[in-house]
C-alpha cells in the first residue's frame, strides 16, 4: 500500500472494479479531511450537521455493482426521467461529488488561512 506524505492511501492502478471505485472514493474522502485539518475553532463553522447515513460501506457490502436502486422523482426528472441506477453509477457519482467539493474546499481554505494544495 503506497501513501502520500500526508498519509492518504494512493488507489491501486490495477484492481477489480469494486476496489478501484471504492478506493478512489476513499481517496477523495481523505482529501477533504486533509483540507480541513488544522483549522481552529474560529476558522471552522460551528453549525452542527448530522453525518449522512447514505451510501456508506455497510450499504455497499455484499452487493454487486450491477445491483440497482431508484432515484427520487426530482433527480429522475433531471436525468431525463430515468429512475433506475446501478450501484456502479452511484459510486461514480459520489466520486464526482467529492472531487467537486474538494475543489470548493481548496478555495475556502485558501481564503481562511492561505493554505493551498493536497
Amino acid at each position: 500500500m503506497t501513501t502520500l506524505p500526508d498519509g492518504r492511501i494512493i488507489p491501486p492502478l490495477t484492481a477489480d472494479e469494486p476496489t478501484m471505485l471504492t478506493s478512489r472514493l476513499d481517496l477523495h474522502r481523505a482529501t477533504l479531511a486533509v483540507k480541513c485539518a488544522g483549522l481552529d475553532d474560529e476558522q471552522t463553522p460551528r453549525t452542527p450537521v448530522e453525518p449522512s447515513p447514505l451510501l456508506n460501506r455497510r450499504i455497499r457490502a455484499g452487493r454487486s455493482l450491477d445491483d440497482t436502486g431508484r432515484l427520487g422523482a426530482e433527480d429522475a426528472a433531471f436525468m431525463g426521467g430515468e429512475e433506475a441506477v446501478s450501484l456502479r453509477w452511484i459510486l461514480v457519482h459520489l466520486i464526482e461529488e467529492y472531487a467537486r467539493h474538494n475543489g470548493h474546499a481548496d478555495l475556502l481554505r485558501e481564503r481562511v488561512d492561505g493554505v493551498t494544495g493536497s
